[in-house]
C-alpha cells in the first residue's frame, strides 16, 4: 500500500492551522486563570512578554 504523497493529500493551510491551534491554547490558559496573563504564561511555557506579544498578534481580547 503506497503512502500518501503531498501531491495526493488534501491541501492544508499550515500557517492558518497553526494560528488557530495557538489561539485556542492561549484562550484555554487565559480562561483557566481568569484572564490573568502572568499566571497563564507559565502554563504555556512562555514568559509574560512572549504571551503579551502573541495575544497582540492574534488579536485576542478579554472575554469579560
Amino acid at each position: 500500500m503506497p503512502s500518501q504523497t503531498l501531491e495526493n493529500a488534501t491541501q492544508i493551510d499550515l500557517p492558518a492551522r497553526l494560528e488557530s491551534v495557538e489561539r485556542e491554547l492561549i484562550l484555554r490558559a487565559l480562561r483557566q486563570t481568569g484572564f490573568n496573563r502572568t499566571a497563564a504564561a507559565p502554563l504555556l511555557g512562555l514568559n509574560f512578554r512572549q504571551l503579551r506579544y502573541r495575544i497582540q498578534q492574534l488579536e485576542i481580547r478579554d472575554e469579560r
